[in-house]
């Protein structure tokens, strides 16, 4: 009976009803994608996935950085005054990271694809600016989203993000434009689903002035830990996922790089679902918790059961990923398999580790994180090299899974015992201020 109560008051919660309705909607939409994957690549070539993996590897590394992460501080600012000038300041950062890069593929867009030994990169460069400007822009809405609770707009925007993205796929592969037409259905998706949260969120009006930027500067000096430390551990921890996209088309050829991204998007993709929505409920939720003493129980408690949830998938696709993905995508897709098989253990460490994190921020763990991120780069550069040098795509991936397993496991100790210790402190003193570090 106290099990059941237990289980009952776990369903009730606000926060695992609001987790559900994110993760479900964008089930909905990522399962499109997976279901009509196959479409894809008979739609474009592996060659077309790798020059897609340099893009997005390059559009993922300043995303993360491009509005300093002042928009992760929106959801726990102290006061809605405080939030609506950090979306401004985020919003503002997003757009100057975007003229940025605009110089700088007018400039050197050429260099650039050399650099990354990516010819096929030059035409797509021309876009990365709308990809910062659309993709930052989506960012920062939602995380007001996520701090006003509205979790139904947050789902609905999921669905639409990953039709749009998938509609303007298919229908750039069919008009055969390769892999610019994976650049611009990525485009297509971020504009949709920052279209419908300006139209149905109670976004604030943006002002603008030299009353308006004083006050920004105010409101980003007392969030200042954000850009100092957890921007940087962003940037780190986003290189050390994207380094495989970044590096594999120099390292292996551009057909191996493709074979490389398929695999990791197939197994990220229902993942990443799930540690986004969690995460993000986990971060609105956090302070509350930490305060009263339950943010460790609860980080045990999501760890413990995605362990369990995804303990037999992970041993089907390393048991049979070769076979699923040959009949699946196509025989050309076969080694994408193999690559998957080795990749399942280490994204499944990625995968946990990802959902429970967002706690680092929250209880002013942003130094621990970055110490995490940073370790973590270097030895997924040593796994890379050591592919290299073996001169063998396989022997990086098992590198890299390997790397992924030690690294997010001892990743996942740590956050549980800074939490605790920081909860105890908390509980002691008489509270947590957010965003701040130790």
């Amino acid at each position: 009976m106290k099990f059941v109560y237990s289980v009952n008051r776990i369903v009730r919660s606000r926060g695992v009803r609001a987790t559900a309705m994110i993760a479900g909607a964008t089930a909905l939409g990522q399962a499109a994608l997976v279901l009509l994957m196959p479409l894809l690549t008979r739609l474009y070539r592996p060659e077309d996935f790798g020059t897609f993996a340099v893009f997005q590897g390059v559009m993922a590394t300043v995303l993360v950085i491009s509005s300093l992460r002042y928009e992760m501080a929106i959801p726990v600012a102290k006061t809605n005054n405080d939030a609506r000038q950090l979306l401004t300041v985020a919003l503002a950062l997003n757009i100057g990271a975007a003229l940025f890069a605009l110089l700088v593929v007018m400039l050197s867009h050429a260099d650039v694809a050399r650099l990354l030994a990516a010819p096929g990169l030059e035409a797509c460069l021309w876009l990365l600016p709308v990809a910062i400007a659309v993709g930052g822009s989506y960012k920062a809405l939602n995380y007001w989203a996520v701090r006003k609770r509205d979790y139904p707009l947050i789902a609905r925007t999921r669905i639409l993000l990953a039709l749009a993205n998938l509609c303007a796929q298919i229908s750039a592969g069919v008009a055969g434009l390769g892999a610019l037409g994976i650049v611009i259905g990525q485009i297509v998706g971020y504009a949709a689903g920052a279209f419908l949260l300006v139209q149905r969120s109670a976004t604030p009006k943006i002002r603008c002035g030299r009353d308006a930027f004083r006050r920004g500067v105010v409101v980003s000096s007392r969030n200042s830990n954000f850009p100092l430390f957890d921007a940087p551990a962003a940037l780190v921890n986003t290189l050390g996922l994207q380094l495989p996209n970044l590096l594999f088309t120099g390292l292996f050829g551009a057909t191996s790089a493709g074979l490389y991204l398929l695999a990791e998007r197939v197994l990220l993709m229902p993942m990443t679902v799930i540690s986004e929505a969690i995460g993000q409920v986990l971060f609105s939720t956090s302070r509350e918790a930490a305060a009263e003493g339950r943010l460790p129980r609860s980080i045990i408690r999501i760890f413990g059961g995605l362990l369990a949830a995804i303990a037999v998938p992970i041993v089907v696709i390393f048991m049979g990923g070769e076979q699923i993905f040959a009949f699946a995508f196509g025989e050309d897709w076969r080694m994408a398999g193999l690559y998957a098989s080795w990749l399942s253990f280490g994204i499944a460490a990625q995968f946990l580790y990802s959902s429970i994190s967002v706690a680092l921020i929250a209880t002013g763990g942003q130094r621990l994180n970055l110490l995490i991120h940073a370790t973590l780069l270097a030895a997924k550069l040593a796994a890379a090299w050591y592919g290299y040098y073996a001169d063998s795509t396989l022997a990086a991936v098992m590198a890299l899974s390997g790397t992924n397993v030690f690294g997010y496991g001892l990743g996942a100790l740590a956050v549980f015992v800074h939490v605790h210790s920081r909860v105890v402190r908390s509980v002691n003193s008489g509270g947590i201020r957010s965003g701040e570090t130790e």
